[in-house]
Order: structure tokens, then sequence, then C-alpha cells
């Protein structure tokens, strides 16, 4: 599932807050909320908390 070129999972480079930031840039509702509704599934697979704790181990955080 690919989501948009304008779309940006921020993470802090030594990923010390546990902030994961992310920017939606869109032209048109349509476009952003189809945006919206892949990040949604994306969520409900849990991909999401896998990435954060890829970061976090390579930055050796628990």
């Amino acid at each position: 599932m690919a989501l948009d070129d304008k779309t940006h999972f921020i993470l802090q480079e030594s990923f010390d807050n546990d902030e994961l930031k992310l920017e939606l840039k869109s032209h048109s509702e349509k476009k952003l909320s189809n945006q919206v509704d892949k990040i949604f599934q994306i969520l409900q697979t849990n991909a999401v908390e896998k990435l954060i704790r890829t970061f976090q181990n390579i930055w050796n955080i628990n």
C-alpha cells in the first residue's frame, strides 16, 4: 500500500521524545481523504508500531 509522495512520517533524529509526526500535503479533499484512509488501514495492521520499535532498536531505546 503506497502513500502519496507528499506524505511523510517525521522522526526526531535521536527519537528521544518518542514523537512521530505525520505530514500530509494535498491539493484536493479527495486526495487527502484517500491518504487518511490508507494511513488508517496501515495503523490497523500495527505497521507503525513495528516501525517505531525498529527505530527504537536502532537507537537502543527501551
